[in-house]
């Protein structure tokens, strides 16, 4: 009785098996998904703890690091009015701004010209009571056009124009980097969603040690800003990674 062929299987393959199912069972273990690729395969980031400055930054109390005239444009803008700006040019409006609110405002003509507006241009807005900053919304942004508080002056310019770079230390807010991950996904998809990099805007951010470094509109540094002032009024130790295998438990 003939005896079925037998095929050796060569040492080498038996060496790469065995270092594939090693390197498969490494990075199943660190949480990667073997078969997702690159884009699916999370990086373990080492946790490192982060020493606070014993100064308290603007930013986490009041408006971020602003000096005696940006400070008062940013409280002005807060402010209501009840004003009837139907049938003026955006001149007259700036004008009668400028000595209402007793701040200094400037016009990037630049921008003006790049988005084929004219500063005589008639804006139609009957009588309304708004915030200063809803009010001037209200006035550029059917014309694409916005502003941005310098440290001298209420800028009028284009959403290219308006962006600022503000740092925040997050060492304020939080004790080490374990949670960094989280809060850049969180920034990213709550605030302006659309106007991020990663979405194909053109809002940058970034990190530098325990720096956070954004270059965006001041609407979107605001709201940052709220957000991270929000953070730091939680509890400790609500602030640590939530493993997915802990069961959420909520409290009544």
């Amino acid at each position: 009785m003939m005896k079925p062929p037998t095929h050796t299987i060569p040492k080498t393959l038996h060496v790469a098996v065995v270092v594939f199912g090693l390197g498969l069972l490494g990075l199943v273990s660190a949480g990667a998904n073997p078969f997702g690729g690159l884009a699916q395969t999370k990086r373990q980031e080492l946790v490192v703890e982060w020493d606070k400055p014993a100064a308290t930054p603007n930013w986490l109390t009041d408006h971020y690091q602003a000096g005696p005239v940006e400070a008062k444009i940013q409280k002005t803008l807060d402010e209501e009015l009840d004003i009837d700006f139907d049938n003026l040019s955006m001149n007259r409006i700036f004008k009668i701004l400028r000595g209402k609110l007793d701040i200094p405002i400037s016009i990037d003509t630049n921008a003006f010209e790049e988005n084929k507006v004219s500063p005589d241009q008639i804006v139609m807005l009957p009588r309304i009571r708004t915030s200063v900053r809803n009010l001037l919304i209200l006035i550029l942004q059917p014309y694409d056009l916005t502003y941005v508080v310098e440290s001298n002056a209420l800028r009028i310019t284009d959403f290219a124009g308006a962006k600022i770079v503000r740092h925040y230390d997050l060492s304020q807010v939080f004790v080490d980097n374990a949670l960094l991950a989280e809060l850049l996904d969180a920034i990213e998809l709550i605030i302006a969603p659309r106007n991020w990099e990663s979405s194909g805007g053109t809002n940058s951010i970034s990190m530098l040690g325990s720096m956070l470094v954004i270059n965006a509109p001041d609407e979107v540094q605001r709201e940052v800003q709220r957000f991270l002032l929000c953070i730091s009024k939680q509890a400790s130790a609500n602030l640590r990674p939530r493993s997915f295998s802990e069961p959420m438990q909520l409290q009544r």
